[in-house]
């Protein structure tokens, strides 16, 4: 039996999506395909209760591999609507694009800071290194699922919803580039996109299910966590309503790098944006002033994602050992267009930092080049401690509209 599910999704914000050519972005679907078999994952954890060897079985029916064959759901790329580039070397605003003659502001520094790497910052913020997709646009993909059972379709739904609420694709997409929003699902599940704040808090959480909320877990070692990027009791998910006086997703996507920044950042001359440092992590930046044979433990920044880097030296750098050379961050940021007003909607999934070679009692890190141990005591302490600044509206520092965190069932 087959069964046809058609998804339509629309591209929030702008996607770094890259194609047979480098610096032209392209919409692929084997792309699509790979990140929706990655929500799938993250959600069948809980699903399965943490068996590894039945999400594995369960994958493989579904998705494929060299052991069960060909997949059992075959997509297909529909109409992609109002699909246009814009090329490296072009300036990107709050409002979208703008051409390199045009007098109205680029991307404000917030924007720049989560896109790093995409483009430029400082006087020439917004000025694009690499080609992008200009947002908003839609498309649909059509799934053939061929001899699913109910639950293998359920689970498959439940990814295509979490992909629509708290994903994107392309480079940076962990950082709110590229935000896919689902806005309409037919044949296997009603849809109904959410228009509101509350509608969205009620979606979220239904996906999520026992995932969703404020657990008791809060630090502790990541033998209490799944081994991978999936749900868990340990998941945290706050929305951030943007303003009244912003209008276009970007805007808000500027906001939360600018709280990011106010958090995270040291600062040049003791000054961040338009204010002082608040220096809160000058432990870290002390202990990247010593000697590479003197450090003993790392920054507590490396929480965000590896590398880790305060200069072009090697001395100066933090990466994972074993053999790996990245470890994307676990908070994962998406804009969603709820009515007329963007919400930002950022994912705590912890899981295991780093694997633990053999023998060894904890996982390795490389501070400077000097191997040291991975501090999972208070691992997850700078993330928590930035999502419940934004809940604080005395903590936090940009004029957002509602801030609020999905709790559980």
């Amino acid at each position: 039996m087959v069964q046809k599910i058609e998804a339509r999704y629309r591209a929030i914000t702008p996607m770094f999506s890259g194609g047979a050519e480098p610096e032209r972005p392209e919409l692929r679907l084997s792309a699509f395909k790979g990140l929706l078999r990655w929500w799938w994952r993250a959600l069948a954890w809980q699903k399965f209760q943490g068996n590894l060897a039945e999400i594995l079985g369960a994958e493989e029916r579904i998705f494929g591999s060299a052991n069960t064959g060909q997949s059992r759901v075959i997509l297909r790329l529909l109409n992609a609507i109002n699909l246009q580039c814009i090329e490296a070397q072009e300036n990107l605003s709050a409002t979208g694009f703008i051409s390199g003659r045009s007098n109205r502001p680029h991307a404000g520094a917030g924007a720049c800071y989560l896109g790093y790497g995409l483009m430029a910052a400082g006087k020439q913020a917004g000025k694009l290194t690499r080609g992008c997709l200009k947002a908003p646009f839609d498309f649909t993909v059509e799934l053939r699922c061929r001899d699913l059972n109910r639950d293998e379709l359920s689970m498959l739904t439940d990814a295509l919803k979490a992909f629509g609420l708290l994903g994107g694709m392309g480079s940076r997409s962990r950082r709110g580039w590229g935000s896919l929003a689902l806005v309409k699902l037919e044949g296997a599940d009603s849809w109904e996109e959410p228009k509101t704040l509350n509608e969205l808090k009620e979606k979220v959480k239904a996906v999520l299910g026992q995932g969703a909320g404020k657990s008791s877990f809060r630090y502790g070692a990541d033998r209490n966590l799944p081994p991978y990027t999936a749900f868990s009791s340990a998941t945290r998910c706050v929305l951030v309503e943007a303003p009244d006086s912003d209008k276009e997703p970007l805007e808000l996507l500027d906001r939360i790098g600018r709280e990011m920044m106010r958090y995270r950042c040291w600062g040049y001359k003791g000054k961040v944006l338009d204010g002082p440092s608040e220096e809160n992590f000058k432990d870290d930046h002390d202990l990247m002033k010593l000697p590479p044979e003197k450090r003993n433990t790392h920054p507590r920044r490396v929480v965000f994602g590896l590398p880790h880097n305060y200069g072009k030296e090697k001395a100066q750098q933090v990466t994972p050992q074993g053999g790996l050379d990245r470890r994307a961050s676990p908070l994962l940021i998406h804009i969603h267009q709820c009515g007329s007003k963007p919400v930002g909607v950022l994912t705590f999934i912890p899981a295991t930092f780093l694997p633990t070679p053999p023998k060894e009692r904890r996982p390795k890190i490389a501070v400077g080049g000097k191997e040291v141990e991975l501090d999972e005591g208070k691992l997850w302490e700078p993330v928590n401690d930035f999502l419940d600044r934004l809940l604080d509206p005395q903590k936090r520092k940009e004029p957002f509209g509602q801030v609020l965190e999905v709790t559980k069932p």
